[in-house]
């Protein structure tokens, strides 16, 4: 079932709208998604409908940031997918019942290990990282397998951290109160792998990333520079 990871993903990098257009009464109600991975929006357009389109690069765009994809799909069709979705979503929940109140009487359910396992899949996608970080301990260098989850919405984070026995870290810029507090959680190494491995027969934009994180060696297992040689497939693939 693709819902449970779909909620995910709308949590993470979608969005739920309504707005009036010009010189009439009517309202536009819609989802959309915005997404490097243009695949997986393909599969929704196939889906569901609605239309996959590159979003305009604005001015202050990097010159090699890779180009945005907006799926996007409105009026009766995204009436068809809000049922479906409500169930599982988190952080949008309330949102899609101001929306759509003809949802009202949709309420979250008690969503079962695995549906769980798929929305964190799916939220994953949109607002995990999986890197290899370099420490020093005793002038020596080694390399540590991290995956981290953050977002701006606590509740989702300490869910995902219950679930696996983590702490939450808050991260503020103090620099900028406009910006909003992120809240993470971090896994390392063996804690990392479980988590990869939970989520890897339902992750889609990650999944091949993860699947070469999962063949990282520990320190017992390999040199350093075997260790450098996954760091940078890693890298790689976060590049493409």
């Amino acid at each position: 079932m693709f819902y449970p990871y779909l909620a995910g993903l709308i949590d993470g990098d979608g969005c739920l709208y309504e707005y009036k257009r010009k010189n009439t009464s009517n309202k536009e109600r819609g989802i959309f998604i915005a997404n490097t991975y243009k695949p997986v929006l393909r599969y929704c357009q196939n889906c569901f409908g609605g239309h996959v389109r590159q979003c305009t690069p604005t001015k202050n765009v990097k010159y090699n940031q890779k180009p945005i994809y907006r799926w996007i799909v409105t009026h009766q069709l995204a009436l068809q997918v809000i049922p479906q979705i409500m169930p599982y979503l988190q952080e949008k929940y309330d949102k899609a019942q101001l929306i759509w109140p003809e949802c009202n009487q949709i309420e979250q359910k008690e969503i079962t290990k695995k549906e769980w396992t798929k929305y964190i899949a799916g939220f994953f996608d949109a607002e995990g990282c999986i890197h290899i970080t370099k420490k020093i301990r005793d002038k020596k260098e080694y390399y540590c397998l991290a995956v981290t989850l953050v977002n701006t919405y606590k509740p989702i984070i300490e869910k995902i951290a219950v679930y696996y026995e983590k702490p939450i870290y808050i991260k503020k810029d103090k620099r900028n109160k406009k910006y909003k507090t992120l809240y993470l959680v971090n896994f390392i190494n063996r804690q990392a792998k479980r988590v990869l491995k939970d989520i890897l027969p339902y992750l889609i934009i990650k999944k091949k990333k993860a699947e070469i994180a999962m063949e990282f060696p520990s320190r017992k297992h390999a040199s350093q520079e075997e260790q450098r040689q996954f760091r940078n497939l890693i890298n790689e693939k976060a590049r493409r």
